[in-house]
C-alpha cells in the first residue's frame, strides 16, 4: 500500500485499456490539486493501471465524484478500491451515484 491512503485499480478488457483509464483519471485528479500516482500492478507487473492517492480529511467526497464523473464520461463499468482496511471491488460502477462511491472508498480506507 506504501504511503497512499486509497488505491483504484482499472478492470478493463485489456491492460493498455486499464493503463488509458488511470493515466486520464490520474490526470484530472492532479488538475484538481490531489496528490497521486501512476503505479504499476506488482501482481501481473502491468505497468500505469493503478492510481496512488493522498487523501485529506475532506478530500473523500471529492474524490468520489471526480471518479463518478471520470467513469460517466469514460464508460467504466469495473473498479477497484484499496486501502488500509482491504480491498473492495465494485463492478457496474457506472450505475452508481457519487453516495455510493464515498461508502465503497471509505470501507477501505478507516
Amino acid at each position: 500500500m506504501q504511503k497512499y491512503d486509497l488505491q483504484v485499480k482499472f478492470i478493463a478488457e485489456t491492460d493498455m485499456a486499464a493503463s488509458q483509464s488511470a493515466s486520464q483519471l490520474h490526470d484530472a485528479l492532479e488538475q484538481k490539486g490531489f496528490e497521486c500516482e501512476v503505479l504499476a500492478d506488482e501482481n501481473t507487473q502491468d505497468a500505469g493501471a493503478i492510481i496512488g492517492i493522498v487523501l485529506g480529511s475532506a478530500a473523500l467526497i471529492e474524490i468520489a465524484r471526480g471518479i463518478a464523473d471520470f467513469i460517466r464520461r469514460y464508460n467504466v463499468s469495473d473498479i477497484e478500491f484499496e486501502g488500509k482496511s482491504g480491498i473492495v471491488r465494485v463492478s457496474n460502477v457506472h450505475n452508481k451515484d457519487v453516495s455510493e462511491l464515498v461508502e465503497k472508498i471509505s470501507e477501505v480506507v478507516k
